[in-house]
């Protein structure tokens, strides 16, 4: 039988390669390190989420001020 830690390692590189390689072709001036940390989208969500419950807020309003 024939040692299959060649074909790992093998493996593993290719699998570093291609991450290596989206990250330069799809993100801009940020690094792996940077596109682990999603603090932006996170607040983002936050703001958007307050916005939409607010918006439930004021149309329950207006709905029980028309009965």
């Amino acid at each position: 039988m024939s040692d299959p830690r060649p074909k790992i390692i093998l493996q593993a590189h290719a699998t570093r390669s291609k991450v290596a390689l989206a990250v330069l072709l799809h993100s801009k001036d940020r690094g792996a390190r940077d596109l682990k940390k999603p603090f932006g989208a996170l607040i983002a969500g936050a703001v958007l989420a307050v916005v939409i419950l607010v918006g439930f807020y004021v149309a329950g309003r207006l709905g029980a001020m028309s009965h």
